[in-house]
């Protein structure tokens, strides 16, 4: 549910948009860490995040109203109320995409390198994000405990996209160029379309919409063609390229890093959990 978190003033602050707002200054954070290991300034890593999050806000609300244009024809003082929600999150990525591409040329960087410096802070920014995905159906099929439950579309998507960071990690070093950033939007688009679709199936809702499914399959037919061998493919190293010698880790130290990896998820899924509504 999109609960109200704080009231500042005429300004109200849900859960959703804080979820969202985290994962923004977490990536954002993450990606100037990147940077500099890149040779990239810091500055110019600030100056892009502040130009996206206008972009995407602008381009991810007109495609909200591209799905309801009716309604927001009859009703256009509505296109501004941002707060109850409504933003597309497949028009704002494939225009904050495009405004990389042209940040990059415009500061004569290639777009391949700055996308792969910005793939692990896109990564963690979707993972805390997904923690606050609205769900505004019924229980009917989610896992429930006590007086908590998780829809199972929601669950569904925080762990593909959970998993994908793991593999992000877990691959960092043997990815060939250009192919990070690739691999965060493949395992980002496959997320959607499982969790949209185990929706639609349950609740029998008009959801994905067709925009939604379009841009999710475009996103993924651009991603397997940019990796250049499919879902496998991505996930493996991409082509050509030789794999640098790695040290074995020991068992114990792959079992720390199992234990870890597991305990941070059992965590952020106690967060993730919705409460039941209270009977009247």
């Amino acid at each position: 549910m999109n609960h109200e978190v704080l009231h500042l003033g005429p300004i109200v602050i849900y859960t959703y948009g804080m979820w969202l707002a985290l994962g923004f200054l977490a990536g954002a954070g993450l990606a100037v860490r990147e940077a500099e290991r890149h040779g990239i300034k810091a500055a110019v890593i600030y100056e892009l995040a502040t130009q996206l999050m206008i972009v995407a806000l602008v381009f991810g609300r007109l495609g909200h109203i591209l799905q309801d244009l009716g309604f927001y024809i009859a009703k256009p003082i509505e296109i501004l109320n941002v707060a109850q929600g409504g933003l597309s999150y497949v028009t704002a990525f494939g225009a904050c995409f495009l405004y990389t591409v042209h940040f990059a040329a415009k500061r004569k960087l290639l777009w391949r390198d700055l996308l792969d410096v910005l793939a692990p802070g896109l990564a963690v920014g979707l993972v805390i994000g997904s923690l606050g995905a609205l769900d505004e159906t019924t229980v009917a099929g989610a896992l429930q405990l006590g007086s908590f439950y998780w829809p199972p579309g929601v669950i569904a998507f925080f762990t593909i996209e959970y998993a994908g960071l793991w593999r992000l990690v877990k691959l960092r070093r043997r990815l060939a160029p250009g192919c990070r950033f690739w691999l965060v939007v493949k395992t980002d688009a496959f997320a959607r379309a499982v969790s949209s679709i185990w929706s639609w199936l349950l609740y029998g809702q008009a959801q994905p919409m067709l925009l939604s499914l379009l841009g999710v399959a475009l996103l993924y037919g651009l991603a397997w063609q940019q990796t250049k061998g499919g879902w496998v493919g991505g996930w493996a190293v991409g082509v050509g390229r030789q794999l640098p010698r790695r040290r074995r880790p020991t068992r114990r130290e792959q079992l720390t890093q199992l234990a870890t990896w597991s305990g941070v998820y059992i965590v952020l899924l106690m967060i993730l959990a919705r409460s039941l509504p209270v009977a009247a």
